[in-house]
């Protein structure tokens, strides 16, 4: 089963932040996605309390490719 996460990350310590839509099949998956795709170094150790405290559905269909759908960084 598939999942959209929506993850809105303020990281306090940083500017970074933004609302990320990701595709994935777990937590975990969720979380290499995001390390993987913006590299996130300082933060990266927050990323799983992040995807944790996000919204999460579950897609009608499987066959959803996982990754990013949407971003908003700021």
């Amino acid at each position: 089963m598939k999942y959209i996460y929506i993850i809105n990350c303020s990281f306090e310590d940083s500017e970074f932040g933004g609302l990320f839509n990701v595709v994935a099949s777990d937590d975990d998956e969720c979380c290499k996605i995001l390390e993987q795709h913006y590299h996130f170094q300082e933060e990266s150790d927050r990323i799983p309390e992040e995807v944790k405290k996000a919204k999460k559905f579950a897609l009608a269909y499987s066959n959803v490719n996982s990754g990013i759908v949407a971003d908003i960084v700021t």
